[in-house]
């Protein structure tokens, strides 16, 4: 897709993916699925969803992720937490961190499933023992809290730093609260 050793051209792109994705190929149906979105913008975007479903079905994690954002956005379908979350939960538990995040992020807000901070915390430790930075700061703030987990301010400070080393600056305001010693950091 980038033109990496031949002049970048996405026409061509488009028929070679096509060709490898028509013969079942789940990672062309993503990549052609992907193409079309892109260049679809708000027209109809049903060729996307086709293709990022036939790749799902397959298990391929990239457009389990994809279906589950489409239905949360309501981006080329109608907008449906409930399916949203099935498709998230399917790359979740392939081990996907982003869906993994996200799962966590519908049990704490109760969007598609019902609310549950247990279930929200079991999702962003998974995630943040990956190195998701959101999922870390998170996980911090639900110790800070005591959200579906007992209140553990050493816990808390752990997880912030964690997200703080992945770049992740609320996380700084986070720690200064569980640990006044570092707002000179």
């Amino acid at each position: 897709m980038d033109g990496d050793g031949v002049p970048k051209d996405g026409r061509e792109a488009i028929f070679w993916f096509h060709q490898a994705a028509e013969q079942g190929l789940a990672i062309a149906q993503h990549n052609l699925g992907y193409m079309h979105d892109t260049e679809a913008s708000a027209r109809d975007r049903s060729v996307t969803i086709s293709w990022f479903q036939k790749a799902a079905k397959q298990g391929l994690v990239q457009s389990q992720l994809s279906l589950g954002a489409a239905y949360f956005l309501g981006r080329g379908v109608a907008k449906d937490d409930v399916e949203a979350m099935l498709w998230y939960r399917m790359a979740a538990e392939r081990g996907d961190a982003a869906a993994q995040l996200n799962m966590g992020t519908a049990y704490a807000l109760g969007q598609g499933v019902p609310k549950d901070y247990g279930e929200s915390t079991r999702w962003y430790r998974r995630a943040a023992e990956q190195g998701n930075a959101h999922a870390s700061h998170n996980l911090g703030t639900a110790y800070h809290q005591g959200l579906g987990v007992p209140k553990d301010h050493d816990k808390a400070a752990y997880w912030f730093q964690k997200a703080r080393e992945q770049r992740r600056s609320p996380s700084i305001n986070g720690l200064h609260e569980v640990c006044p010693a570092t707002s000179g950091n």
